[in-house]
């Protein structure tokens, strides 16, 4: 024969089980390219009912930066010990950069235990929290300067100076127009060849030197447009203009008059004048009116005399009156 026995012993109700949840945020979920610092939040908490054994944590891993007894103060939560209802938190900083449109995930796996007599049991727990990257629109600036900014009519040489800068924070423009209102195509002027990528912050400058004209009391104005494209596809234009005063000089007539002979015998005799009315003006075109003389009256139509007569700056116009000039030996004849 043989026997055994066996022995069942009760004891009060089991606790209830924990549980264990996590909750990750991100601060700010939005950032502009290139990136920058963001801060994240993490709570751990034992989510069991009110009595739930309590839960120790042992681990939390973020798929990106590692464990994270290494990051902030979050070497607290490690091997916290939770009651139910109990929570844990910390903070870390990373530097998060990307292209614009960018969606940065970032995911925190997180383990606790808790024990029940000889049996230890784990517990997992994940969550994640994304960071967007924002665009920043490209922008570029254009001087453009004249230098004389006053000329005297009919005009002078100008030298028009241009910089342009790239003052994005972080995209590279690559300029591929630059023009001139009144002058074209600014590649073909003076130094200037603006086919180039620009850097965030660089800047590019060229002059170049031409004629400017026009009336007095004038102003000639002009436009520069630079264009070009960043580095995420976008169009980026910029312009300045330049003014350019003209001032008024005040036109101005010389008239000449010459007689032959100047010598005469006694009694007199013939006498070619000759009349010249020359335009010293250095822009202005005149219109002569009348041509008089203090003898002979208004010439128009004496001789080969003629007016109005229309004088461009520089120009002359000359005509001859035949007269017979009579007196006595000594005498001076004058006529104006």
């Amino acid at each position: 024969t043989a026997e055994d026995d066996a022995t069942v012993t009760f004891v009060s109700a089991l606790p209830s089980l924990p549980d264990f949840t996590l909750t990750k945020v991100a601060s700010p979920i939005e950032i502009t390219e290139p990136g920058g610092d963001i801060t994240y939040s993490l709570l751990v908490t034992n989510s069991g009912d009110a009595g739930a054994l309590p839960i120790t944590v042992t681990s939390l891993i973020d798929n990106l930066y590692g464990a994270l007894n290494l990051l902030g103060d979050c070497n607290t939560v490690i091997g916290a010990v939770l009651a139910a209802g109990a929570s844990a938190s910390c903070t870390f900083v990373e530097n998060v950069t990307g292209s614009p449109g960018d969606i940065i995930p970032d995911t925190i796996d997180g383990e606790a235990t808790y024990s029940v007599g000889p049996v230890t049991t784990t517990l997992v727990a994940s969550d994640d929290a994304s960071v967007t990257i924002l665009d920043v629109p490209a922008e570029l600036n254009v001087v453009k300067l004249a230098n004389p900014t006053t000329v005297v009519e009919p005009g002078d040489a100008v030298t028009f100076d241009f910089t342009v800068t790239n003052t994005s924070p972080v995209d590279v423009i690559t300029l591929n127009s630059a023009t001139d209102t009144i002058y074209g195509d600014l590649n073909t002027l003076g130094d200037c060849d603006f086919n180039r990528d620009l850097g965030p912050g660089d800047a590019y400058s060229c002059s170049f030197t031409t004629d400017v004209t026009g009336d007095g009391g004038t102003q000639v104005i002009n436009t520069a447009i630079v264009a070009g494209v960043d580095d995420d596809g976008n169009d980026v234009q910029a312009s300045d203009q330049a003014t350019v005063d003209i001032l008024n000089t005040a036109a101005s007539l010389v008239a000449d008059k010459q007689a032959s002979p100047t010598t005469l015998p006694p009694g007199g005799g013939s006498v070619n004048f000759q009349f010249a009315v020359t335009n010293t003006s250095p822009a202005d075109a005149l219109t002569i009116e009348t041509l008089t003389d203090n003898v002979f009256g208004d010439l128009d139509g004496q001789g080969d005399c003629s007016v109005p007569q229309v004088l461009a700056p520089g120009e002359s116009y000359s005509c001859n009156l035949d007269s017979v000039i009579v007196g006595d030996p000594g005498d001076t004849h004058v006529n104006e």
